[in-house]
């Protein structure tokens, strides 16, 4: 675990250093795209208003969403880690206090999962916005580092889970 620790430490501390009003600017928006609020809506305006395949993927997403909810609830509940920066506001739900493991980082890769098993040519495009939403919540203060892997492997785990069932 104290490699874990030191690997934390390293990268918050060189997210510290490149930090930049216009950097932080840009990460604020592209920690959006793992963001409930946008996630939920499109998947609802997807299954609505596409296509079948469209419609298939943003209910097999609202389906893995729903299963991920109260494991992530309870490992951070059970976990109780800190987050690396205190948040600017407070938090709604205790669980939500807690920075392991990442949801920001579950649901992207959940979202990219699901999306390179449904559309063709989708991996590249779906993995680099997880990849962006993954750094942000380091960049922003929100996550350490494994705090992310660890949720980025449970979203995928979940969306291929889920696929296979």
């Amino acid at each position: 675990m104290t490699g874990v620790a030191s690997l934390d430490r390293r990268v918050a501390a060189w997210m510290a250093r490149v930090r930049s009003p216009r950097l932080t600017r840009f990460m604020r928006l592209a920690t959006q795209l793992g963001a409930a609020p946008l996630c939920l809506t499109t998947y609802v305006a997807a299954f609505f208003l596409s296509g079948p395949v469209l419609a298939a993927s943003a209910l097999a997403m609202a389906q893995t969403e729903a299963l991920l909810l109260p494991a992530m609830a309870a490992l951070r509940l059970l976990t109780r880690r800190p987050r690396p920066l205190p948040a600017a506001r407070p938090c709604l739900f205790p669980w939500n206090r807690s920075s392991f493991p990442s949801w920001h980082a579950a649901r992207t890769a959940m979202i990219a999962t699901i999306l390179t098993a449904h559309i063709p040519g989708a991996a590249a495009p779906a993995w680099t916005a997880a990849a962006l939403v993954w750094i942000s919540r380091s960049y922003l203060g929100r996550h350490y580092i494994s705090d992310i892997v660890c949720g980025g492997l449970l979203g995928a785990a979940a969306a291929a889970a889920l696929a296979a069932a």
